[in-house]
């Protein structure tokens, strides 16, 4: 794979981000740096953060956090989550909620 990169400035850098280290391992990766999941309540603000002031009219703090929980900690999850649910009802936050492939897709 390093060879389809070879064009690149001098000093450029390229980096892939994946849960698993095999994964970096066969792309011939120099460093690795294992990151740690969020805590809930990093988590949290992340999604917080992107849903920004467009809550639905009866918002719930305790359904936002079960919400969260899907993300297992993840950044991007809680990004793509909050950037989804940020102008959308409270039925559409409960069919992510009950969504058996938000759940897979996160694992």
């Amino acid at each position: 794979m390093q060879s389809h990169f070879r064009v690149g400035a001098p000093g450029s850098t390229i980096l892939i981000t994946t849960r698993e280290e095999k994964v970096a391992e066969f792309i011939g990766a120099t460093e690795v740096y294992n990151l740690k999941v969020l805590s809930d309540e990093e988590c949290l603000n992340v999604f917080m953060q992107h849903i920004d002031n467009h809550r639905p009219p009866n918002f719930d703090a305790v359904f936002a956090k079960k919400i969260v929980e899907k993300c297992n900690g993840l950044p991007l999850a809680a990004k793509t989550l909050g950037g989804i649910l940020r102008c959308e009802e409270v039925d559409r936050w409960n069919e992510v909620l009950d969504d058996k492939l938000w759940s897979m897709l996160l694992k």
